[in-house]
């Protein structure tokens, strides 16, 4: 069903894996992905992580993963959990075990099983491809020693690019909330959409109630709370009424107000501007009475 769906031979693309020749297997562009881009096979060398991850994944990582690639082992790669822990200790990155353990265990599905759906990155410069979605199947497959990883290749500008990244990461599990209320700030400071609760409630893949919630934590004094830690459960906030609302906080910043005074000669040019019929004598009653009536007909 997949080589139908997908138009290639799932033999050669598994011995394509194994070497490090310049891969160009293009694949049909499948209507499955929504629209995320043409699907291909890409060597997992031109791709960079993604810089806009809400997920803050190990920053050794890197390092980790190269070290564990480098030891000459026969053991299968189930066996080698072991190794990645002692690597892991070495160098001293204990506090991140859960992501590792995370990702060796998607590399061991990946490995017996594929990779069910690509990635989705963006061409950048120097002919490389940065990950918008898919991050930790791009660790997990270079854990395994992939050389070549199935991409959804979408060409994004970089307010695209947060958008998507931001919002596509925002539905998996285990984000804090601290780390959903940075991510939907950042989200609001890119696309007025993330003011309202629909799409947020779309984009992080929860309930209504909790959508209202996440939004109220954007506004201060909550804002402040929760980046401190006083406030972890939001459930209350989203039985606020209308008369308990505060300010909104765009991208951590607080909304300057400005007011502006009009005399009454500027009252009456504004008059003249609408084509409002008003006595050059008029007093500044009589031309905010007509303002209003035009108003009121509008």
């Amino acid at each position: 069903m997949a080589r139908k769906a997908f138009g290639f031979d799932v033999k050669n693309l598994v011995a394509a894996d194994n070497t490090t020749s310049a891969i160009s297997m293009k694949l049909h562009e499948s209507n499955d992905l929504s629209g995320e881009g043409k699907v291909q096979a890409i060597m997992l060398d031109s791709v960079i992580p993604n810089r806009f991850n809400p997920r803050n994944l190990p920053k050794k990582i890197d390092v980790v993963i190269n070290e564990f690639l480098a030891v000459d082992s026969k053991d299968s790669f189930s066996d080698k959990k072991e190794l990645l822990d002692q690597i892991i200790k070495k160098n001293h990155a204990t506090d991140d075990q859960d992501v590792y353990d995370h990702v060796f265990s998607l590399a061991e599905h990946i490995a017996q099983h594929g990779m069910m759906s690509p990635i989705l990155v963006t061409p950048v410069a120097n002919d490389k491809y940065e990950v918008v979605a898919g991050e930790r199947r791009y660790w997990a497959s270079r854990l395994i020693g992939r050389k070549v990883i199935r991409a959804a290749i979408r060409h994004l500008d970089e307010r695209q690019h947060r958008v998507l990244s931001i919002s596509e990461n925002l539905a998996r599990e285990g984000l804090s909330l601290k780390e959903q209320v940075i991510a939907l700030s950042q989200l609001q400071s890119l696309d007025e959409q993330y003011f309202k609760h629909l799409p947020v409630q779309q984009s992080f893949g929860i309930s209504r109630r909790r959508a209202f919630a996440l939004l109220k934590c954007t506004k201060e004094p909550y804002f402040e709370q929760v980046m401190n830690g006083a406030l972890t459960n939001v459930n209350h906030l989203s039985e606020l009424d209308d008369a308990q609302k505060v300010h909104p906080v765009h991208s951590v910043e607080k909304v300057k107000t400005m007011s502006i005074k009009f005399d009454d000669a500027k009252l009456l040019k504004v008059a003249k501007l609408l084509n409002i019929d008003v006595d050059a004598n008029a007093s500044a009653k009589d031309v905010k009475k007509a303002l209003e009536a035009f108003l009121a007909q509008l």
